[in-house]
């Protein structure tokens, strides 16, 4: 069993973005970083087992469920700039909260954008 934490920051134009912290309850020093696609939730097969095994091997998993086909970003053109501030807003909060010393990295498609941004920071220089 595990503990999950669901909260949100505000993010691009002041939208919320939703976020999950799963946890077996230790006091875990890894961090794994799930960044979904557009269409592709971090409940979908790939980043659903994902979250399993770093679960499993007691990591903590940030899920970061940014909703860029909600009505909200209809017309929405800047979906690039978007995710990468509103995955920095979440993880400036997570991190700001609790320290970590291993990082992971799992993104799929539309994550992969975010990725490459939050890849240039010094907390993730060996993640």
């Amino acid at each position: 069993m595990f503990n999950v934490k669901t909260q949100t920051v505000k993010g691009y134009k002041g939208l919320d973005i939703p976020f999950k912290i799963l946890s077996k309850g230790e006091d875990s020093n890894n961090l794994a970083i799930i960044l979904p696609g557009a269409g592709y939730s971090a409940q979908a097969p790939l980043l659903h087992y994902s979250t399993g095994i770093f679960i499993n091997k007691s990591f903590d998993v940030l899920q970061v469920n940014y909703q860029y086909n909600n009505k909200d970003y209809a017309d929405f053109s800047e979906v690039s700039e978007a995710i990468k501030l509103d995955v920095k807003n979440v993880l400036d909060y997570v991190l700001s909260n609790k320290s970590y010393k291993n990082f992971y990295l799992i993104g799929k498609s539309l994550g992969t954008i975010a990725m490459s941004s939050e890849l240039n920071r010094e907390t993730f220089k060996d993640a």
